[in-house]
């Protein structure tokens, strides 16, 4: 990870990122440090110290020279899946992420594009946070890991429960060149889609066997992920929508594709968030619906289950869904509920130059939300964004993830959306 410290007032500090503390050092316990050095220069030629700088009354500042005050806490969650979380520390005057104060001594999780404001006052030193991934196997050929920039946003609905989940594991567990990325809808209640979460990547990572899929992509490993998945899930009443997108770099050409597979009714959009004939047009999902009301799953339904449901029915046995990960009480009863995926062909991403994106969200953006006008919004919250620079000092240009995730989730709530919705957006740019 790179914490990239922005302060005015104030000089940040920054530790070990594998566990960081975040520590301010105010600017009188600068002078306060200068005064030290005044105070023993004075002393040695015989003359009288200068007064001391003291701490601020009520913000925690210390009298003594260089002091500084331990703000919030960085830390890895652990696990296969580097993911990391932040915690406020007790300060006096807050940790605030994306002006959001945090609760004190209690763990959030910290994404890439996110902003830490270390105090409530709007000059007080603000964290850019940019997350660099690491491969958690070896670099296979000479090439560099697979780098795609990815940043999710949620938001509970009404009322807050919040049963959604998402994942970003790139590069995934033992592929430098492969990444995966999901998104889990829980249904009653949200234990089956933190199980979906745990147990899918390694699922796929273990069918893969370290090798990268080619050109033609990897359908029978995916379908067979999902149902693997689902039988190590146990779980009987609970159980989740489950979409994931497979992004590799190709080893022979050394191109950009993904594939995704879904069970449900979360869906990948993919398309370009800026082009000449405007923002998002073109843009398509590689997921299907699954759910009652779909007319090829009533079909599948009639032809495969001999369940010829009423015209309107939108429910089946009190469920929305047709195809999920968990609902194993269901599925021994054999109502035609499955969790057999659907796998779109691979898709080779051909420009490369920032502004392709794929959109993985749940249903809480998508009820209200088609794919273009996705992209397009994607488009328009990018533009204008200071996205830094990169390794090379370029100025970045293209699709700022975080800016897009954040403003799809804010979108679905000003269309009335009242369900969970999480949202992640995946620059498609090797």
């Amino acid at each position: 990870s790179i914490f990239e410290a922005c302060a005015r007032n104030r000089q940040l500090t920054s530790l070990d990122v594998s566990s960081t503390r975040f520590t301010e050092k105010a600017p009188e316990d600068e002078k306060a440090a200068e005064n030290d050095a005044k105070a023993a220069a004075a002393a040695a030629s015989g003359a009288s110290p200068p007064p001391t700088a003291k701490g601020r009354a009520g913000d925690g500042s210390s009298s003594a020279s260089g002091a500084r005050r331990r703000t919030a806490e960085v830390a890895e969650e652990g696990g296969d899946v580097g993911e990391w979380r932040i915690a406020d520390l007790g300060s006096t005057n807050g940790t605030f992420l994306n002006a959001e104060a945090l609760r004190p001594r209690r763990w959030f999780p910290l994404r890439d594009g996110d902003r830490v404001r270390l105090g409530e006052r709007t000059d007080s030193p603000t964290v850019h946070v940019g997350v660099t991934p690491t491969s958690h196997g070896a670099v296979s050929g000479g090439e560099p890991p697979i780098a795609l920039r990815s940043a999710s946003r949620s938001s509970p609905g009404k009322p807050p429960r919040m049963e959604d989940r998402v994942l970003a594991e790139c590069p995934l567990r033992g592929h430098s060149q492969v990444a995966l990325f999901a998104v889990f809808d829980g249904h009653g209640g949200h234990e089956a889609a933190v199980r979906a979460k745990q147990s899918l990547p390694a699922s796929v990572a273990r069918l893969l066997g370290g090798r990268t899929p080619g050109a033609r992509g990897c359908e029978r490993i995916l379908a067979e992920a999902f149902a693997e998945c689902d039988a190590a899930m146990s779980c009987e009443y609970e159980g989740c929508a489950a979409t994931v997108m497979l992004a590799w770099r190709e080893p022979s050409a050394g191109s950009l594709y993904v594939q995704t597979a879904n069970a449900g009714d979360c869906h990948v959009a993919f398309g370009r968030a800026k082009n000449p004939g405007g923002s998002g047009r073109g843009a398509k999902f590689l997921t299907k619906e699954h759910r009652v009301t779909s007319p090829e799953e009533r079909e599948r339904l009639r032809a495969r289950h001999g369940i010829k449901l009423p015209r309107g029915a939108r429910r089946l046995h009190g469920l929305a869904l047709t195809r999920t990960l968990g609902d194993s009480f269901l599925k021994r009863e054999r109502v035609g509920i499955i969790a057999t995926p659907d796998v779109s062909p691979p898709v080779e991403v051909s420009t490369g130059d920032g502004w392709d994106v794929a959109v993985l969200a749940t249903d809480g953006l998508w009820d209200v939300c088609s794919a273009e006008h996705a992209m397009g919004v994607a488009g328009k919250a990018s533009a204008g964004e200071d996205q830094g620079k990169d390794g090379a000092g370029r100025r970045r240009i293209g699709v700022n993830p975080a800016a897009a995730a954040e403003t799809l989730v804010a979108h679905a709530r000003r269309r009335k959306s009242k369900d969970d919705t999480a949202v992640m957006a995946v620059r498609l740019e090797l």
